[in-house]
């Protein structure tokens, strides 16, 4: 392992591994990575070939042209089916990966088009990390912005930490952002599920079109059908026939 740092990004603290070693990069990814809860995971890469990955408390900065020959660790992770990685010219910066390195991610979602259409809002689609680390979970990227070209246009060689606290925080924010969209976007596919089936619910009793309160009324008939059709209310329902027939022949 290079280096190993904390930063704080938002609130919370992050560790920093800076590795050009297949050990280092396997012990991060079987320890830490494989572990995570969330199953998202922010990625960025470098116009300098340097990988980004990073998830709630971790991440792992990986400069690939220092390394003699890419792990399969790595290769088998950003395949592996359970994992979503998230983060902003994903598929374009990952179309380069594989040309120039053999480097391939399963499920690579784009934030801009996601954010986009979970929130409703179009103008996201083409916005950058710091546009939508602000709309989504409110946080003011500016304000952690380091010089230009510094964390871009950086080889790796000699990572400082300035240097790695800029690309912690911009994958980080990726994660953050990523993973906030998805549970949103899980949460609003499960009400339409139950909108669903109350929908197939009804239109088996021949109702294709109904207002809220129609529904309730079906409810209660429903309900009351139930507790006539009951034992207890039969016996109670014929207990009172009897009494009513014999007071008439009284």
């Amino acid at each position: 392992m290079d280096s190993e740092n904390e930063f704080d990004v938002n609130g919370k603290r992050i560790t920093t591994y800076v590795t050009r070693s297949k050990e280092g990069i396997n012990s991060v990814l079987e320890f830490v990575f494989y572990d995570s809860i969330s199953k998202v995971v922010g990625l960025d890469i470098g116009k300098s070939s340097t990988l980004y990955l990073c998830d709630e408390f971790t991440c792992i900065i990986i400069p690939l042209l220092h390394l003699n020959s890419i792990p399969e660790s790595l290769m088998n992770f950003l395949c592996w089916p359970e994992y979503t990685f998230v983060g902003v010219g994903i598929r374009g910066k990952m179309e380069m990966l594989e040309t120039q390195f053999g480097i391939r991610c399963r499920n690579a979602v784009e934030l801009g088009p996601l954010a986009a259409d979970v929130l409703g809002m179009a103008h996201l689609r083409s916005c950058g990390v710091d546009k939508l680390a602000l709309e989504v979970i409110g946080f003011d990227f500016g304000r952690r912005r380091l010089v230009s070209g510094l964390y871009e246009d950086s080889d790796a060689n000699a990572f400082s930490m300035q240097q790695a606290e800029f690309a912690t925080v911009n994958v980080c924010s990726c994660y953050h952002i990523g993973r906030k969209l998805l549970e949103k976007r899980a949460a609003i596919s499960a009400k339409k599920g139950r909108v669903i089936r109350s929908k197939n619910w009804l239109v088996r009793f021949g109702i294709r079109k109904c207002s809220r309160s129609a529904v309730f009324v079906m409810i209660f008939l429903v309900f009351l059908v139930g507790v006539m059709n009951s034992d207890e209310f039969r016996n109670q329902n014929s207990h009172r026939r009897k009494f009513y027939y014999v007071r008439r022949m009284v």
